[in-house]
């Protein structure tokens, strides 16, 4: 008895995959045509769409290079590219957003900053009507 429940529990995860219906063609690419390869990278977020053309992809890498610049205090002798961030509680944008913003919350021990992190604001969810683009 013992052998045959020792069987049936050995078998019971690959029974249930069984069942499971086959995966559909979007599941393999869930940003569609902007999906990237490989899908799996830890760094898939700060990756320019698949189907970007030339010109936007030059325009991803700008932004992206300014959200990873380090901003330093306005310099009279450059108004271009001086400037902080909007709460200026940092030197660059990445150190709050880390991994483009899907990363985990800073844990203000980091070396680019002296302070501690109190405090944050994250917004789970959508309103009752749906409008995810409210505010």
């Amino acid at each position: 008895m013992f052998r045959s429940l020792a069987t049936l529990i050995l078998l019971a995860p690959s029974l249930a995959l069984a069942d499971m219906p086959p995966i559909e063609e979007s599941e393999l690419q869930p940003g569609g045509e902007g999906t990237v390869e490989p899908m799996y990278n830890i760094d898939v977020f700060a990756l320019p769409a698949a189907n970007l053309g030339i010109i936007q992809e030059l325009d991803f890498q700008f932004g992206s290079g300014l959200f990873r610049k380090r901003w330093q205090p306005l310099d009279e002798g450059n108004y271009r590219m001086d400037g902080l961030g909007p709460l200026y509680n940092t030197n660059s944008c990445l150190f709050c957003h880390i991994k483009d913003g899907r990363g985990y919350a800073p844990d203000g021990t980091s070396f680019e900053t002296s302070y501690e992190v109190v405090s944050m604001i994250g917004k789970v969810g959508v309103p009752a009507d749906g409008d995810a683009y409210m505010n």
